[in-house]
């Protein structure tokens, strides 16, 4: 096997936690769109334990998916098993030279931002392949991961309606994964689900690709990892399609977040050599992206948000985030989704401000409606009120969980943790 350590000098291996992963793979193609892939995991620590977890993958697409070149998407979804051990990661495949060099600072950057929670590894692979086969051209051709949320919706609709000008991308498909969409999956929930999301890709003329995968349950983490889930899925169809695009969860230029899985900065070091990983929508923070989706009828019919609509198929309208993604489209001067049945209750405003996250959006919020002449709206008074009131209570319980108990926030942002 081939040897190359992927660390950065200067980070310290922590030898009494280190091990050994290895990693196979094994493919059974059903057809020309449907493929099961398995990544077997073999975890054996210096300290004696030993277990062995698959990652799978089932894909269901309506159109054809070659065969993979490289094993470029399985390093991918074993990058955080691997961190989180150190020592070694033997996977038995092919990787694209690409790749290598991307996760190398793809790594760096989760050292600096969480040292105790990752270490480095060396990878040790059966061959390195130098060939790229895939064309970043003017107008890529692009699979898009897709939810029905805000993110993915305005990527569809700003690249699919042209607005996106010389940086929009030839969107061919779109993929969802249902294993991240719920928490108590069931044969009749999936089914419904799936079939609502093929239906509303279906009405942009657009196939979808269902990866159903349990990546989410073997890697865990989900704020810190789920870039790479996405990564690793939209890369199996490498060969078919050029770029893998991501709605983008943050801006590029935020600060405050705590740690976060998928990044417009960091994202694109997960591409590899038969597909690009690229980030959408950057440049927009949410209630930007409220204003700017309102344009798009068809989109604000579908949009999904609420954190139990994969329950019940519908915005439960009480939830934190139904609330706060009801507030953009009032912030910046809209009404209120259709989507959103019920409407907002003046008196839901505040669910969810009581964690530090609050100080974020709240504010956030709150300038977007003066910047758009929505400050007088009863959401809004009603927002600065509760803003007000929690703003102290929040900066006292973050100060005794850092203070008191010894604890600091991880953040996504690795610059500010540079010396």
């Amino acid at each position: 096997m081939i040897s190359t350590n992927l660390a950065w000098p200067g980070f310290v291996r922590n030898h009494d936690a280190s091990g050994i992963v290895d990693a196979r793979i094994e493919t059974v193609r059903h057809g020309e769109g449907r493929i099961d892939h398995a990544l077997t995991l073999r975890v054996s620590r210096k300290a004696g334990s030993e277990h062995t977890r698959q990652i799978g993958f089932a894909v269901d697409a309506p159109f054809e998916v070659p065969d993979l070149k490289t094993a470029d998407p399985f390093l991918i979804a074993a990058l955080f098993p691997a961190m989180e051990v150190g020592g070694t990661l033997r996977l038995h495949g092919t990787i694209s030279r690409v790749l290598l060099r991307n996760i190398l600072d793809y790594q760096a950057a989760w050292f600096r931002a969480a040292p105790n929670l990752f270490r480095p590894f060396e990878l040790q692979v059966d061959a390195i392949s130098d060939e790229v086969e895939r064309d970043f051209g003017p107008r890529p051709n692009a699979i898009l991961a897709f939810s029905g949320g805000m993110d993915s919706l305005l990527a569809l609709h700003r690249n699919i309606s042209g607005d996106a000008g010389e940086a929009a991308y030839a969107i061919g498909a779109t993929m969802f994964l249902p294993g991240m969409a719920r928490e108590d999956p069931t044969a009749e929930t999936d089914t419904a689900l799936v079939a609502g999301m093929r239906a509303m890709s279906g009405r942009r003329n657009l196939p979808m690709a269902v990866v159903d995968t349990n990546i989410s349950d073997i890697v865990g983490k989900q704020f810190v990892t789920h870039g790479t889930w996405l990564a690793s899925c939209l890369s199996l169809f490498g060969g078919r399609f050029d770029v893998g695009l991501l709605g983008s969860s943050v801006a590029s230029y935020s600060h405050g977040y705590e740690i976060y899985g998928s990044h417009p900065l960091l994202d694109p070091f997960l591409s590899g050599g038969q597909m690009e990983i690229r980030n959408d929508e950057g440049l927009f923070k949410r209630p930007d992206k409220a204003f700017l989706l309102a344009k798009y009828p068809e989109a604000l019919a579908d949009l999904r948000t609420c954190f139990h609509y994969y329950d019940n198929d519908r915005n439960c309208c009480r939830c934190e985030k139904c609330i706060r993604t009801m507030l953009c489209f009032i912030a910046t001067g809209n009404e209120i989704p259709p989507s959103f049945p019920d409407g907002l209750d003046l008196n839901d405003i505040g669910i969810g401000m009581g964690r530090r996250s609050g100080l974020e959006w709240a504010p956030l919020l709150l300038s977007s409606a003066e910047a758009h002449g929505a400050s007088d709206h009863p959401a809004m008074r009603r927002l600065r009120q509760r803003y007000r009131q929690k703003r102290l209570k929040i900066i006292a319980k973050d100060g005794y969980r850092r203070v008191i108990r010894g604890q600091k926030p991880h953040r996504w942002s690795v610059l500010d943790q540079m010396e």
